[in-house]
């Protein structure tokens, strides 16, 4: 080793690996002390061509060595290639093990915890081949208009609207026939199905009855086989209003009449689709919470789906505008105090917030005072608003200070004894305490 505090990373191929230096690809003693007795983070980044190793900054790599999972790299001391892994499909059991120390194996360190994530995009079937000839393959295959990224994935909110859309390939100047597959789950093209220079679907699928597991979601070579929904010839869209109530897992590809492919046909771009349970509708901020009948209310959050509903104690209430973080109604007349204003998903989820609420009292200062009145006294709280009114005693007494949260009241004459007081909003909501006379 080249210090007592030293990174190294070995390999010898498809051979067993060795503790001995003239197995590393490449080693460095870094600054970080690793036998201080403190947490450290290490991160290994690897894409195709390099490994990068990290330690407690995540944002600077400490060790960076030429090296491919499959084609190998050079061992460091002797400059010697060395090849790769050999993984069967790319697959590989990864593990950890202990160091060593006088020519056994004992553990030095504690693994607190792990973790791993693959950036990797799907296999090259994903991708089609339609346009190819022309350049990159042309994504005429897409949900919501949207070919998944990179990973060609797209998912969708269970019971939300969606459109699956088929587009003419590139030069084609009439409609193209084309026949679209489902493949239940995310196909990962270890069953591909290949079909020479017309490209290669990355799942098996028999016509015209398809085995299980897959079927054809549309014909649009109007042939007659059996399919899920009607088709035409691209431009081709199947918009679902109401989204499907299940969470589920779909492969899309088809097979396309391509202008530009000698073969006639290309199989076209795939798409993982992801019917999910999207997250609750959250309300932060209802504004104003109080006011007179035809006021323009607004709910500020997060999570609003397009066919949101809104209601009031359990009454529909129609938005006169709506979004994904907002909602807006004009406020209701005689609305009860306390009332429960909700903002409801078709699959159950929910969040509520009050409408014209009673404020909160949560505390008083200087409580007690002279019957002869004319004493002040603080009153903490919240949902203070404009023009509230107060009694002590029944009798009116004068709001001072107003603030969202504290009010100060001047006590009115009284008689000895304790006194309710009554805290009222311009909405007809009250809340009470007490007053000591003396």
């Amino acid at each position: 080793d080249s210090s007592a505090n030293e990174i190294s990373i070995h390999t010898r191929g498809t051979a067993g690996n060795d503790e001995n230096e003239a197995a590393s690809l490449g080693r460095i003693s870094p600054s970080v002390i690793l036998s201080d007795g403190q947490v450290h983070t290490m991160r290994i980044r690897y894409q195709p061509g390099a490994l990068e190793i990290y330690v407690d900054n995540p944002g600077i790599p400490i060790l960076t060595v030429p090296w491919d999972f499959a084609t190998g790299g050079t061992w460091f001391a002797s400059g010697a290639p060395v090849g790769g892994l050999g993984l069967t499909n790319g697959q590989a059991w990864c593990g950890f093990t202990a160091t060593t120390a006088a020519g056994v194996l004992q553990q030095k360190t504690e693994i607190l915890s792990w973790t791993f994530a693959s950036n990797a995009g799907p296999p090259a079937c994903f991708a089609g081949v339609v346009g190819a000839t022309l350049g990159a393959p042309a994504n005429v295959l897409t949900v919501n208009a949207s070919n998944g990224g990179i990973q060609r994935r797209v998912q969708v909110p269970i019971y939300q609207p969606f459109a699956i859309q088929m587009a003419n390939p590139p030069g084609a100047f009439s409609p193209s026939g084309f026949i679209l597959f489902g493949h239940f789950g995310a196909a990962d093209g270890s069953q591909s199905m290949d079909f020479g220079p017309a490209g290669a679907l990355c799942f098996t699928v028999s016509l015209p009855n398809p085995q299980a597991g897959t079927f054809i979601l549309t014909d649009g070579f109007n042939a007659g086989v059996p399919s899920l929904v009607p088709g035409h010839p691209a431009p081709w869209v199947f918009a679902l209003g109401r989204g499907i109530p299940f969470t589920t897992t779909v492969t899309y590809q088809g097979v396309i009449v391509d202008p530009t492919n000698p073969a006639i046909l290309s199989v076209t771009n795939a798409i993982i689709l992801e019917y999910v349970v999207p997250p609750p509708p959250h309300i932060e901020s209802i504004s104003p919470a109080a006011a007179l009948p035809g006021t323009i209310v607004t709910i500020q959050g997060q999570n609003f789906l397009a066919n949101k509903s809104l209601s009031l104690n359990g009454v529909p209430i129609a938005p006169i505008s709506s979004g994904s973080s907002t909602i807006s109604f004009l406020y209701p007349a005689n609305v009860p105090c306390d009332s429960v204003l909700t903002v409801s998903h078709p699959d159950g989820q929910s969040d509520s917030g009050l409408l014209n609420p009673s404020p909160v009292i949560t505390n008083t200062v200087n409580g007690a005072g002279s019957s002869a009145g004319g004493a002040f006294f603080a009153i903490f709280g919240s949902g203070f608003v404009p023009n509230m009114t107060a009694t002590v005693g029944g009798n009116p007494a004068a709001i001072v200070t107003q603030l969202p949260d504290l009010i100060t009241v001047q006590a009115p004459v009284g008689t000895p004894g304790v006194a309710p007081v009554i805290i009222t909003t311009p909405f007809g909501c009250s809340v009470s305490t007490i007053y000591t006379y003396f």
